[in-house]
């Protein structure tokens, strides 16, 4: 009998280990994917040159598959949101109507991670720029600055709202 239970133990450990391993590897394949996209994004920045709708869209499969393997991670989805800020060559979209499109994964990136200062502060800025001048942009830029008062980049990000917007604050 103890070596039926010996048996089984170690069955169990073994079956552990494997979800464990699985899980691991889903997170790692998800880390992949976004280091991928982000490495395009800075190289399009580098060069100062819009992506072919090819490229964009590859990094923006990327993302999506990044976001479906791992939720929970709010990186995944600030990144999607930075995507979605790039025009691409064959694009004609406006600023205004490419950070709307950014807003829910920014709106994503805060739920998930309500203390980061730059989530926040990019939640406000996307918000600016496409001219929704409204409580949830005042919130964000709010608790961007609670989160993080003495950041000069956070710091930066709301002087450029309130110079633009004084009269809202």
């Amino acid at each position: 009998m103890p070596r039926r239970l010996e048996i089984s133990a170690a069955m169990i450990a073994i079956f552990i280990l494997s979800v464990m391993i699985v899980q691991s590897l889903k997170l790692a394949t998800a880390s992949l994917y976004t280091v991928d996209a982000t490495l395009q994004m800075e190289s399009w920045q580098k060069q100062k040159k819009s992506p072919s709708l090819q490229q964009w869209l590859k990094a923006h499969q990327r993302l999506q598959k990044a976001i479906e393997l791992e939720p929970e991670n709010p990186l995944h989805s600030t990144k999607m949101a930075e995507l979605l800020q790039i025009i691409t060559t064959l694009e004609k979209s406006t600023k205004k109507e490419r950070n709307r499109r950014s807003l829910p994964h920014l709106r994503r990136t805060v739920n998930l991670r309500p203390a980061w200062a730059y989530g926040w502060a990019k939640l406000a800025l996307a918000k600016y720029r496409a001219q929704e001048l409204d409580h949830e942009m005042r919130k964000a830029a709010i608790n961007a600055f609670i989160a993080a008062p003495n950041d000069n980049p956070i710091r930066r990000t709301i002087r450029i709202i309130q110079h633009k917007n004084s009269s809202k604050y």
